[in-house]
């Protein structure tokens, strides 16, 4: 402090006095919090900024991890697990002007995760008695999907499944199911139904008739069905008169396909 005079003073005495510097505090402020909760392999990001201006270092520990970046503008943080806690430590440690920021951390508890089921090849929606299709599902956790029937039809399998159709009437149905685990929750049921019809057959006459016959002749004939190696039931009949006739060999199979 300092005056200089005028014509009726002299100049003061010159008076000082002392400040110390010392650095600033400063404080974070959290502007793009965590969830308080997130299921496994979910990713989020947060963000904070320090009064001082300087950058905020963000960090993790538990459940989770960061993407690499220690600036808290935007870090993506990623769930590593489906149990426990992810923890997210913000700090800013000072600088020659600024002592270091107190911190701030948040807490997240890890969940599991929702998955489904994609049917990858379906079941049709008819099949005939005793025919096979092939069906097929994933999961989007990657686990594998337990495929099983009910109805009029077998099989079953882990992934795919071949199915047969065990009837020529009623309902086949095709169920998918993932159970989850420690990371994923159960996947919602897919179902698929396939409805039975009669299967198609043919016969096969293994021993002819004769194409000319004396009266009173007998011959034998026989034939199979396709449906079963049961031999066909043949049946005759005449046309003409006692002199000159006609005999019709008709063969039909003995039993129809299963229902």
């Amino acid at each position: 402090f300092n005056q200089a005079g005028n014509g009726s003073y002299d100049a003061a005495a010159e008076v000082t006095s002392d400040t110390a510097a010392r650095p600033a505090t400063q404080s974070i402020a959290v502007k793009k919090p965590a969830p308080a909760s997130a299921p496994f392999n979910a990713s989020f990001r947060v963000a904070a900024k320090a009064s001082s201006g300087l950058p905020v270092a963000v960090t993790t520990t538990g459940v989770c991890s960061s993407d690499g970046s220690t600036t808290g503008g935007n870090v993506l943080i990623t769930m590593t697990g489906a149990a426990g806690t992810c923890t997210v430590h913000y700090n800013q440690a000072g600088s020659a002007n600024y002592l270091a920021a107190t911190e701030v951390s948040s807490d997240t508890t890890a969940q599991p995760a929702a998955q489904s089921i994609k049917v990858t090849t379906s079941a049709p929606s008819s099949a005939s008695y005793n025919a096979s299709f092939t069906v097929a599902a994933t999961a989007s956790s990657g686990l594998p999907v337990a495929i099983a029937t009910t109805g009029v039809c077998t099989g079953g399998g882990t992934g795919s499944a071949v199915v047969t159709m065990t009837s020529g009437s009623g309902t086949c149905a095709v169920t998918f199911n993932q159970a989850g685990d420690a990371s994923y929750l159960a996947a919602p049921q897919k179902t698929q139904t396939t409805a039975a019809r009669e299967a198609a057959q043919s016969i096969a006459v293994t021993t002819s008739a004769p194409p000319t016959a004396a009266f009173g002749a007998s011959f034998p004939v026989a034939a199979t069905s396709s449906s079963t190696p049961t031999p066909a039931r043949c049946t005759s009949t005449r046309r003409g008169t006692r002199t000159s006739q006609r005999l019709r060999r008709t063969c039909r199979s003995r039993r129809r396909s299963s229902r």
